[in-house]
């Protein structure tokens, strides 16, 4: 997915930490990560995309404040606390929140539908899609 490198490319810096959602955009962003170096994870969850990286050597979690361990599974209240997360990094967050917001719009009430997406859009600036 073009996204996905335009993303890994541009706004993904060596050394930064991830944060991610689960969907095709996190997902093309995390296989056109390839060529990175110590990226860290600090995220509530994450795909098996994270687990490539970690076997290629580009997550070290080496540059990461306080979890160190790839592995260890912390608390939601931990890994979400605005103070630790400005802690990290080059924080970077990646979603798919216009994924998301299709997948709402198609199953809410028909009568409702064309407004939210006219909201969607004029938030997004574009309309939302799979």
């Amino acid at each position: 997915m073009k996204i996905g490198q335009l993303i890994g490319d541009n706004l993904v810096e060596d050394g930064a930490t991830l944060q991610m959602g689960i969907g095709s955009i996190p997902d093309a962003v995390l296989s056109a990560l390839k060529g990175h170096k110590d990226l860290g994870i600090h995220s509530e969850m994450f795909s098996v995309g994270v687990i490539d990286l970690f076997r290629r050597g580009c997550v070290t979690n080496n540059k990461a404040i306080l979890a160190k361990n790839l592995c260890e599974m912390l608390e939601i209240d931990y890994v979400n606390n605005t103070h630790i997360v400005s802690l990290q990094p080059t924080m970077t967050a990646i979603n798919s929140c216009i994924e998301r917001a299709y997948e709402l719009i198609k199953i809410a009430h028909p009568d409702h539908r064309e407004a939210l997406e006219k909201a969607a859009f004029e938030r997004l600036q574009c309309m939302p899609a799979p």
